[in-house]
């Protein structure tokens, strides 16, 4: 069961905030944890791309927001 994902600092390719995979430029969400524990998440403002099946099974995600200042994403009432 894999609750977050921890990548090495020194990883050219890839990043981790708080157990979200991202690409090294948080340009895109690579991966969210199925079995993430937290029932909210907020898409940073540096995110342009989600990856496919990136928030796919989430079982215990109820609600995403996106945060102040993307440009590329928005939700209906700050969340769904």
């Amino acid at each position: 069961m894999i609750l977050k994902i921890t990548v090495d600092e020194g990883n050219t390719a890839y990043a981790s905030v708080s157990g979200v995979l991202y690409d090294k430029g948080m340009t895109k969400l690579v991966w969210y944890p199925k079995n993430r524990e937290h029932h909210t998440y907020t898409i940073p403002s540096t995110v342009s791309s989600i990856g496919e099946h990136a928030l796919s099974y989430c079982v215990n995600l109820e609600r995403f927001a996106v945060e102040a200042g993307n440009p590329h994403f928005y939700a209906d009432d700050n969340g769904i």
